[in-house]
């Protein structure tokens, strides 16, 4: 017999797949899984064969080996075997890496971002437009992609990667909103791409600075509601109310800087 798929030394994107091959005559061929026998195919009259892998010998990740064997008479007569790698994992997009700066002089942008290793194609897609990127010494993909398509409104930003086993990733990294003004952080926003911020030479990092102060604003407005509750439950007798009007302003300005 031979094996004609998987080749010998290729990759495969499935754990379970049909083995496809040629026997010397019909009959029935028995598969070997790793060493293990896992079933038998049927020689057809064109002498093809076919073999779905179960459900329990469905490959995991990595190198695996397959060969067949037919008995003719009393010999047993074995294919060679061939060697295969299963690889169903897409590459991942480092999110946090990616980064987009307007072209000078040009509608278009600046991408660079980090993909894993397995990657061979990365790809910037900006609403209709999309740019081949292409890998940096340092591990980073970067490119150029102009905008023909659009001029106006909101548009997302995704990066594709392809590895070599066919596995692919769309991932979504941004929105381009047109008319805002700012960096990179400014223009895009999806809650994964966060405006960071920090002081004291970086000693102090606050890494979502919008949700930081939207939780201040939070957290000082439950405080003041608080503080106003003990204040009048401690001395119901003797009640302020211009201090409580004024604190109720307080609280009523933290509660709309929080909402905006």
């Amino acid at each position: 017999p031979v094996i004609l798929f998987p080749l010998s030394d290729s990759l495969v994107n499935f754990s379970r797949f049909s083995i496809i091959g040629q026997n010397p005559a019909e009959g029935a061929v028995a598969i070997f899984l790793d060493g293990v026998e896992a079933g038998t195919a049927t020689a057809l009259k064109d002498l093809s064969f076919e073999f779905l892998v179960p459900d329990k010998f469905a490959f995991s990740d990595g190198l695996h080996n397959v060969y067949a064997s037919y008995k003719f008479g009393e010999t047993y007569l074995e294919s060679d075997g061939v060697n295969f790698v299963v690889d169903t994992s897409a590459p991942e997009v480092f999110v946090d890496t990616f980064d987009m700066r307007p072209l000078a002089g040009k509608t278009g942008y600046k991408v660079s971002v980090k993909v894993s290793e397995d990657s061979i194609r990365t790809i910037v897609t900006i609403g209709k437009d999309s740019a081949i990127l292409q890998k940096q010494d340092d591990g980073s993909w970067t490119g150029e992609d102009y905008l023909y398509n659009a001029t106006s409104g909101s548009l997302p930003v995704e990066i594709f990667a392809q590895d070599l086993a066919g596995n692919e990733v769309h991932k979504r990294v941004g929105m381009l909103e047109f008319g805002r003004a700012g960096n990179v952080n400014g223009i895009f926003g999806t809650g994964e791409n966060r405006i960071g911020f920090s002081v004291l030479g970086g000693l102090l990092r606050i890494p979502d600075f919008e949700s930081a102060v939207q939780n201040f604003y939070l957290l000082f407005a439950v405080f003041l509601c608080a503080a106003l509750v003990l204040m009048i439950g401690l001395k119901r007798h003797v009640q302020h109310p211009k201090t409580i009007t004024a604190a109720s302003g307080v609280i009523m300005l933290a509660v709309i800087l929080f909402a905006i």
